[in-house]
């Protein structure tokens, strides 16, 4: 009789920026890790580039500080989350470029969720998908849930 195989995601990474996409992602993540009785792990990245956007006259501690306070409520939420579906969970920061940090976060991991906000055209020229790059460097599977559209 042949051995039944392990359930081929058994860890899940769910970046996160408290994003109404990435909650609707930590949704997602949270029912497939509940069927699937996986672990799940929620990453925001603390874009570094983001600095650069805040008025000279504010310091580089403040900034973080106000950056760190960001990523304990969106991680905030994937703990809650975990927490009320019954799931094993936990979070990490890292800093850098978001799509960066996450491909370089998911060899440790069997999928990767996360949200997208589907912007097009000109839009999106200018500010890029974090969730593209992801979908296209890293070298794990990605299920990206897309922002539904607003009617």
């Amino acid at each position: 009789m042949p051995v039944p195989e392990e359930p081929a995601y058994q860890r899940l990474v769910i970046p996160t920026d408290g994003s109404k996409t990435s909650q609707q992602a930590l949704e997602k993540g949270v029912q497939l890790a509940r069927a699937m009785d996986a672990h799940v792990t929620g990453l925001y990245v603390i874009d570094n580039s983001a600095y650069a956007a805040f008025p000279g006259d504010i310091e580089w501690s403040q900034i973080k500080d106000m950056l760190a306070k960001e990523s304990e409520k969106a991680l905030g939420m994937v703990e809650e989350a975990c927490k009320q579906a019954g799931i094993d969970c936990n979070v990490h920061v890292r800093e850098g470029n978001p799509a960066e940090e996450i491909i370089a976060a998911s060899k440790d991991y069997d999928l990767i969720i996360m949200g997208t906000h589907g912007r097009s055209g000109l839009e999106h020229l200018l500010l890029g998908s974090v969730a593209e790059k992801v979908i296209r460097h890293a070298d794990k599977p990605v299920l990206v849930v897309r922002e539904p559209d607003e009617e």
